[in-house]
């Protein structure tokens, strides 16, 4: 055609005609080819059983595939169609290493490629089913478990292959969901199409696009409910479960004709609880006339998505109760709502008229392999969006990461939004495990991705720097920093905290700070500290304010809260032989299971967490065996069953901890030290001013002299300091004798205390 054009332009309006001519026979041919000589399919025999393999395979691959066909070169092949190529990048195997394994031990693979295909119902076989079958062979299996994956999952990609393919089919089919006739059984209804949303237009537009259904039962009951004489239903479920794709599916299925004819004709409209409040007005008697329009109508169905907002619950709410209530008892209109089983608790107890007129389907959490199949087709969104490509790993990673950290919702809507946020991670146009880990990260703070270089060097000196900001206490540093070597290292017990201690001993110890120093030195801070006073828990009542997440929101005092603010912390639990036993059994679930249950019935994880507990109990025992001579070592055991046997704890609970650690009373010697963490402080207080002090030997004796407490350890210590060292300071400073840029050092002589 082009060749017409130049012989028109310069040869004559004769010649160019003759080439367009042959330029259109050309194209003739190619078009031929293109759509129907390609795709041309052998006829099949009566069944699948019994039709040959040039039958069965699909057309564009059988004109491509040698003969005879091995393994190795049938995997050439089937790799070159985008069916196998799309495999071989969800699952992030290299082709040429495949094939060079392949070609070492070449085999006959077509009976497993039509077994793999019967078992699955599939008519044609592309690419991806030869590709999956020969991946699945044991042949393959080393450099599968090299990836971590395994056959499951190759034949999972294959499916999700299918799944892609049919639903690029069915793009290129412009569904029909009726004629004129459909459009004149409509009401008029003026005022619903300003206020409300019309689903059954956007699935009949293809401007939604619903995913595989998992709830198709949910489906036919909501028909079947609708189709009664009571005919208002709310759908429960948690946030993400999937109640308002039910919905659209429910249009799509009442658009096609689909096991819903007694809905036939039938429109789905959402109204818009935010749209309403701005309009002004007298809002119940919009609503009145919305009502009035969609029952004159006959065939609205009213959906109300997240129904609560309707009933005065939750921020940008309003109460239309006594507006609705006639209208479900009377069943006049079909309506849809959508609520979490929380709502539907408060609607309960507050409107029980409301609910007792109200069918409800509550909607059940997917198995894992649905929700994996929802995650990885809504990924092919994502790619479209992104211009990326997601692997297989990285949806499986997101379902795992997400059924950990996100239990504020439900499958399948968290795993699809973790991937969207996951997207913003892509590696070169990748959607990879790390992308997701690195995901999680940004949101809860918890490490996930493999320690870096730097973090394994941290790690492996995690004792030398918490020593730098607290004094002896060498077993108990130890056994929490080998606790975080062990999470961190992939080598613990997934299923509770990255470590578990209670520490026994005098007070002003160390127990608190080391607590403080961990969280310092590896968890980005001590607001990284969740620290709970056990002594403000002595009634059995008290259990429903630990753990009410509400209240953790508001004041900061409860366990639950803490934890879903920051799950990757140090959860400090004081003095806990002062909590009321009721409380203190919340502590069994919480050590054994890693996670605690609020008061509105929700988990939350203590997975990722260190739980350190203290207490003073048998304190007195220990400073005196200390001040006899004895080692920690030597009378831990009887220190432990002391406290059994003086039922101060359960022997349950003291089993479920990973260490009980003995900390001993600080000497003298161990209290220079002591001062000279507190001078840091000091000096780091007056930094600002650019001002320092030191202490002299002596100044550091008088304060030791002074400051000694053995019932107390280092607190009165912590009194001398301010006392002595600060109020000189601050005098000096005053009174003109200190400048900024000033060194002080202060002697013993320079300190004194008021009486």
């Amino acid at each position: 055609l082009v060749a017409a054009w130049l012989f028109m332009l310069f040869q004559g309006e004769q010649v160019g005609w003759c080439a367009a001519g042959l330029g259109l026979l050309a194209l003739m041919v190619q078009l031929w080819n293109l759509w129907e000589l390609q795709n041309l399919s052998a006829k099949p025999g009566t069944s699948a059983a019994n039709s040959t393999l040039d039958q069965l395979l699909e057309p564009k691959l059988l004109a491509i595939l040698p003969w005879p066909a091995t393994s190795d070169v049938a995997f050439t092949s089937a790799t070159s169609t985008w069916e196998g190529a799309f495999l071989l990048v969800r699952l992030g195997l290299p082709r040429d290493i495949t094939l060079q394994l392949l070609q070492q031990k070449p085999y006959d693979p077509w009976d497993e490629v039509i077994e793999l295909a019967q078992q699955h119902s599939i008519t044609e076989i592309d690419g991806g089913v030869v590709a999956a079958a020969i991946l699945m062979n044991p042949v393959m299996e080393a450099a599968l478990q090299a990836i971590k994956l395994d056959p499951g999952d190759v034949r999972s990609v294959m499916l999700w292959q299918q799944r892609t393919k049919q639903r690029m089919q069915l793009e290129h089919q412009r569904p029909v969901f009726g004629g004129v006739g459909r459009d004149w059984s409509s009401g008029y209804t003026p005022l619903l199409d300003h206020f409300a949303q019309n689903v059954s237009r956007e699935v009949e537009s293809g401007a939604y696009r619903h995913l595989p259904q998992i709830h198709e039962p949910a489906v036919d009951q909501l028909v079947e409910l609708l189709s009664g004489n009571k005919a208002s239903v709310t759908l429960i479920g948690d946030p993400g479960s999937g109640k308002t794709a039910l919905v659209y599916s429910l249009a799509e299925r009442i658009l096609k004709g689909e096991r819903a004819k007694s809905l036939e004709y039938n429109y789905i409209l959402k109204l818009n609880a935010s749209m309403l409040i701005s309009a002004g007005g007298e809002l119940e008697e919009i609503v009145m006339r919305l009502l009035g329009e969609a029952a004159h109508a006959r065939n609205i169905i009213l959906f109300l998505d997240e129904a609560q907002l309707f009933f005065g619950s939750g921020t940008g709410a309003v109460d239309l109760s006594q507006v609705l209530l006639p209208v479900l008892q009377n069943s006049s209109l079909r309506i849809i709502m959508t609520m979490t089983p929380a709502d539907w608790q408060h609607l309960s107890a507050s409107s029980p008229g409301l609910v007792a007129a109200i069918q409800r389907v509550t909607i059940p959490a997917p198995v894992q392999e649905d929700s994996l199949q929802v995650m990885a087709d809504a990924s092919i969104d994502i790619e479209v969006a992104g211009g990326l490509t997601t692997g297989y790993q990285a949806v499986k990673e997101a379902y795992n990461l997400a059924d950990r950290y996100l239990p504020e919702s439900a499958f399948p809507g968290k795993g699809i939004g973790l991937l969207e946020n996951a997207s913003h991670y892509a590696d070169e146009g990748f959607i990879t495990q790390l992308s997701v880990q690195q995901a999680v990260e940004s949101m809860t703070g918890a490490k996930i991705a493999a320690a870096s270089t730097p973090e394994k060097q941290q790690l492996l000196n995690l004792e030398d720097e918490i020593h730098k900001r607290m004094v002896n206490q060498s077993r108990a540093v130890t056994v929490v920093a080998d606790a975080l070597r062990r999470a961190r290292a992939g080598v613990r017990n997934q299923s509770r905290p990255v470590g578990s201690f209670l520490f026994l001993g005098p007070t002003g110890v160390g127990k608190t700070e080391l607590a403080r120093a961990l969280a310092e030195v590896y968890f980005g801070g001590q607001n990284q500290i969740i620290r709970v006073d056990m002594s403000e828990y002595q009634q059995p009542s008290d259990i429903d304010r630990l753990l009410s997440a509400e209240a953790g929101a508001k004041a900061g005092n409860s366990l639950i809260g803490g934890i879903r603010q920051q799950p990757f912390s140090v959860v400090l639990l004081d003095e806990i032989e002062k909590a009321h036993p009721d409380v203190l059994n919340l502590l069994l679930q919480l050590l054994d299971e890693g996670r605690l249950t609020d008061t509105q019935g929700r988990a939350a994880s203590f997975k990722d967490a260190i739980i350190i507990t203290t207490s003073n109990a048998s304190a007195d025992v220990i400073r005196q065996k200390i001040e006899a001579g004895q080692e920690l070592a030597d009378f831990e055991e009887e220190i432990v069953s002391g406290l059994i046997e003086s039922h101060q704890f359960r022997p349950e609970l003291l089993n479920r901890f990973d260490e009980i650690v003995l900390f001993r009373p600080l000497t003298k010697v161990e209290l220079r030290e002591v001062v000279g963490l507190m001078l840091r402080g000091v000096n780091a207080t007056l930094a600002q001013q650019k001002i320092s002090v030191e202490l002299t030997p002596a100044a550091i004796d008088w304060l030791v002299d002074r400051g000694y407490d053995p019932r107390l350890g280092a607190r009165p210590m912590r009194r001398m300091v301010q006392r002595a060292v600060e109020n000189t300071i601050a005098q000096r400073i005053l009174s003109g004798q200190i400048q900024p840029g000033s060194k002080v050092s202060l002697d013993a002589a320079d300190l004194h205390v008021a009486d």
